[in-house]
């Protein structure tokens, strides 16, 4: 694919990223498909399943991104690949704060409720 189909492509998926984002802007209900999502998951919830989601969300957090980012910086500082150190810690640093202005701009919440309670599922 040449860059001027990439780039048509890419800014398609922002067009698609932002509607949706103004769609769930300040909402606790969703969008269409995230609601039938939402009931799937919730009716057929189980030990395995949650354990797995938990174990994603946990890949996700800070505790277990701070420290492996940290040590990739280490090895990579140890190997004497100062660039591609610059690199992690910018490009983790930029997620981060992107994340957090993206979370900020939106301010959805998360439906708690709907998985939480009703199934005696506490999250933590």
């Amino acid at each position: 694919m040449n860059k001027q189909g990439k780039s048509l492509i890419l800014g398609l998926m922002l067009i698609i990223f932002l509607i949706l984002g103004f769609m769930v802007k300040g909402s606790s209900e969703g969008v269409l498909f995230d609601v039938d999502i939402m009931k799937y998951i919730h009716n057929n919830a189980n030990p395995r399943t949650l354990s797995f989601m938990k174990f994603i969300s946990f890949i996700g957090s800070v505790n277990f991104l701070l420290p492996v980012t940290a040590m990739g910086i280490s090895y990579t500082l140890i190997k004497k690949k100062y660039y591609i150190s610059k690199l992690l810690l910018l490009s983790t640093l930029g997620s981060y704060l992107l994340n957090y202005l993206l979370k900020q701009f939106f301010q959805r919440t998360r439906p708690l409720e709907f998985f939480g309670e009703s199934r005696g599922i506490k999250f933590s």
